[in-house]
């Protein structure tokens, strides 16, 4: 009879103690992988400063209508190791992302981007007057920046289209052009201008005045 009722009562046990668990574990999984808005199509626009801990990141993802509870995402940061990885920069994210997709956002580093596009004939106070215009840099940062090069690098700014990660340095984008500029000058390109007796900047050079002295597309 003893042995009877405790059997019961350790069966009761087991059968609360996995009740527990699995609403525990359904408790975390909907926190982690349900979006606190699965219906949402807004885009925010948020920002991980240098230094920023994974709570802090996770507190102001709260605040900001992103994730539902900061717990759940302290908890799948730990978890998953992921926090490690979380880098710096400004991203677009959305309510209807869970936390499980934030935080491989974060960790990715596939930061928010704006695209410009330099057109060709542009100088660099045409340029610089122009990421003023769209917000990405001051004219006079970008101006100085260009002093400070060990060369002057007119014509050497390609005109093309680039997506600029916002935050971004003047530094950084005078070295993402100079970086496109390099890659179009193929072999090829380069033999042809050896043969012709002249460098890269005589070329430079005569595109410019070129440039500023044609008026139509025939010419």
């Amino acid at each position: 009879m003893i042995f009877n009722c405790c059997a019961k009562m350790t069966k009761k046990f087991l059968i609360y103690t996995g009740l527990i668990i699995l609403a525990g574990s359904f408790f975390i999984y909907s926190g982690i992988y349900f979006p606190l808005d699965r219906q949402s199509r807004e885009e925010l626009f948020f920002v991980v400063s240098e230094g920023d801990g994974f709570r802090l990141i996770s507190k102001n993802l709260e605040k900001e209508g992103i994730i539902k509870k900061s717990p759940f995402f302290d908890f799948y940061a730990l978890a998953s190791g992921e926090y490690r990885n979380i880098q710096a920069g400004a991203y677009f994210l959305r309510p209807s992302m869970s936390i499980a997709q934030v935080v491989k956002k974060l960790s990715s580093g596939d930061v928010a981007r704006k695209k410009i596009t330099i057109i060709e004939g542009w100088n660099v106070n045409d340029i610089a007057n122009y990421l003023e215009e769209e917000g990405i840099v001051r004219k006079e940062d970008f101006l100085s920046s260009l002093k400070n090069t060990s060369q002057s690098l007119e014509g050497f700014l390609f005109p093309d289209t680039y997506f600029i990660p916002y935050g971004v340095t003047s530094e950084e984008i005078i070295a993402m052009m100079t970086s496109n500029f390099n890659k179009k000058i193929t072999e090829d390109l380069m033999a042809d201008i050896e043969w012709q007796e002249k460098t890269i900047l005589d070329i430079v050079i005569m595109a410019s005045m070129i440039e500023k002295e044609v008026r139509t597309y025939e010419d």
